[in-house]
């Protein structure tokens, strides 16, 4: 019974009809493509799929844009999409829009877990990212705003701004540097009274030791008419004098006193002689020391005569 049914089969040829050829993609891409994806290669159907699905959310992202009362007066002009598409996103899209706890792109239900994005559509994890679906909100125009209002824009005004350059004009010119007033080749400034440092130094010198000299009382004598007399009254004047104050500004020194060789103590600034009017010839001091430190040795004249 079996053999004369399969005779039958090869009398028909029914089990020796070769099988369907896979037919190429119809992208002409080169992969071979099935009825199932519309004749497409996997890639060329997922890309198409993708394509259909933007289609369709910028359609329903400008519908919404505009209002009931314009929108029969715009319209906006679309990609063609094969009517059985349209039919299907046109009921998913519906059913996005009216439920916000279902994924506007992908349709699957999120519940309490979605993603609200500025454009003010719902979506999973997997689409909450502007890049992952079409976002009709415009991040960059949003940005230039925020950094516009941060970041406003201050003007001066020309009169002030006008003013503050005469002025600092004028400092400029006050702060240029001049010669000195001494002719000694170095530049002043008019804090040191247009004078270099060196001789605005030694002009505080001088100023203080003048100062100092009206303090001291004048003894006018002549020397051809000096007596012991008037040395003793010297000798005791000296000795009256307080030791503890500093003989040039008069201030309490204590036991911190300089005396100097010309008789008389100072404090640590005037201690030097060329801080206060010494009166003590250090040269021909030098010299007596040098001498007796160095005596001259001559043979007697007699011996030389011998």
């Amino acid at each position: 019974m079996g053999s004369e049914q399969s005779w039958n089969r090869i009398n028909d040829g029914s089990s020796c009809q070769p099988p369907q050829s896979p037919s190429l993609c119809a992208n002409d891409c080169g992969f071979f493509g099935s009825a199932a994806t519309l004749n497409l290669c996997s890639k060329c159907y997922r890309d198409f799929c993708i394509k259909e699905e933007q289609a369709s959310s910028a359609k329903t992202a400008v519908e919404k844009s505009l209002n009931p009362i314009t929108t029969p007066t715009r319209k906006q002009e679309q990609s063609p999409i094969p009517s059985f598409v349209t039919d299907s996103s046109a009921s998913a899209t519906s059913v996005g829009v009216s439920d916000s706890s279902v994924c506007w792109s992908c349709k699957r239900r999120v519940g309490l877990l979605g993603f609200k994005c500025r454009c003010g559509c719902t979506f999973c994890g997997s689409h909450r990212y502007p890049e992952e679906h079409s976002c009709t909100f415009d991040f960059k125009a949003a940005g230039r705003d925020v950094i516009v209002k941060a970041n406003p824009v201050v003007k001066a005004d020309k009169m002030g701004s006008e003013e503050r350059r005469n002025r600092l004009e004028n400092e400029k010119n006050c702060q240029s540097p001049s010669l000195c007033a001494n002719g000694c080749g170095f530049f002043g400034t008019q804090a040191t009274l247009n004078l270099c440092s060196k001789c605005y130094t030694s002009s505080c010198i001088k100023k203080e030791q003048a100062k100092t000299a009206m303090e001291i009382p004048s003894f006018v004598v002549d020397s051809t008419t000096v007596s012991t007399s008037s040395v003793l009254a010297a000798d005791k004047l000296d000795s009256s004098i307080n030791t503890n104050r500093c003989w040039s500004c008069k201030r309490r020194m204590g036991l911190v006193g300089f005396k100097c060789k010309c008789g008389n103590t100072f404090c640590g600034r005037h201690r030097y002689p060329e801080e206060h009017l010494c009166t003590f010839d250090f040269k021909d001091a030098g010299r007596e020391a040098i001498a007796r430190a160095n005596p001259l040795i001559r043979t007697s004249k007699l011996q030389m005569r011998i």
